[in-house]
This record gives structure tokens, C-alpha cells and sequence, in this order.
């Protein structure tokens, strides 16, 4: 009993929760520069386009490079399960509408940094590609290089590593390998 009071506490709780996304003056995102002014955030980058279809363990969705998941971008959502054989007649269900990476931090003169995609209402929080370490950019080329999923199996990491077999496409592309 004490368990299922819990449970429809936590449930209540995380329901009256309403994310809202801050917007500056002209409605675009902002943030304080080092002189503390508020300025629009936006990489020099096209938004990541990259989309990967997962298909694993009963569930079928959509994954975006630039944080979004669960949906294609209009209106249809895209997290199915238990996933149906393609070209089936039976009605698909979907668990979820949307979703996206929400990542926050305190940096260390105690504000509040947030990183969160909100259906690209007005702008994206993620750019495809790793920034340079002195200042934090990334160029337009770099970003186009990135964007996209390395899409890798178990096997095939079994197969190179300890099979001694040829790396794979996926392998060889690997953004880890320099």
C-alpha cells in the first residue's frame, strides 16, 4: 500500500511538472556572454539533419542527430512498440510522441547552463560535430561530417576485435578512430 501511495505521488508530481523554454526579447534563446549581455546562441552550422531508424528489442523509432527522437519532424510520432512486421495491416501504437536530450549543469560561477531541444519551436540546442577545445566552435564542415549515426552491432565489435575478422564500413568511419 505504502508503495502504490508512493508511486501515484511521484506520478502526480512529475504531471503538475510544465517545461517551459525562455525566450529573449525578439523570441529567439538567449544567454550571457562573458560581459554578462544577453546574446542569440547559434552554431555556424546548418541544424543536424542525420536520421537513424532503430529497430531493437520489439521497439521501432526514429532518432535525430541535433537531440530529437521519437517523432519525424511533422506531427507523427514515431516510438513504436511492440513493433509490427513492415507491410502489415495492424494498426501501429506508439508509446510516445516525442522526446529530446535534455542536458543542464552549473558551470563555475554558479549559473545554470541548459542544453534542451523543445520540438525546434525556435532553434536548436545541438550541433552535430565535436567542438575545438580553446573556444568552444565548430565549423560548418565539421558539423556536415558529423552529422550522422554510426549504426554498429555487437557482433560486428566481436567479429573485429576478437574474431580477427576485416573492420567493418561502420568500424573503419568510427569518429573515435582520429
Amino acid at each position: 500500500m505504502k508503495t502504490r501511495i508512493i508511486a501515484i505521488s511521484l506520478l502526480l508530481i512529475s504531471a503538475s511538472i510544465d517545461a517551459k523554454e525562455i525566450l529573449g526579447k525578439n523570441g529567439g534563446k538567449v544567454a550571457s556572454n562573458a560581459n554578462g549581455s544577453n546574446a542569440k546562441v547559434a552554431a555556424s552550422c546548418k541544424p543536424g539533419a542525420g536520421r537513424t531508424d532503430l529497430d531493437i528489442n520489439n521497439v521501432r523509432t526514429t532518432i535525430f542527430t541535433s537531440g530529437d527522437m521519437w517523432w519525424d519532424l511533422n506531427s507523427n510520432p514515431r516510438y513504436e512498440i511492440p513493433k509490427i512486421a513492415t507491410g502489415s495491416s495492424e494498426t501501429r501504437k506508439h508509446s510516445s510522441f516525442a522526446g529530446s536530450i535534455w542536458i543542464g549543469g552549473v558551470d563555475d560561477g554558479g549559473s545554470l547552463k541548459v542544453a534542451a531541444m523543445t520540438y525546434r519551436q525556435s532553434g536548436n540546442d545541438f550541433w552535430p560535430g565535436p567542438l575545438k577545445i580553446a573556444d568552444a566552435s565548430v565549423t560548418a564542415d565539421v558539423c556536415l561530417a558529423y552529422d550522422q549515426h554510426w549504426k554498429i552491432t555487437r557482433k560486428e565489435v566481436e567479429d573485429f576485435v576478437l574474431g580477427g575478422l576485416a573492420p567493418t564500413e561502420v568500424i573503419q568511419s568510427w569518429p573515435g578512430n582520429g
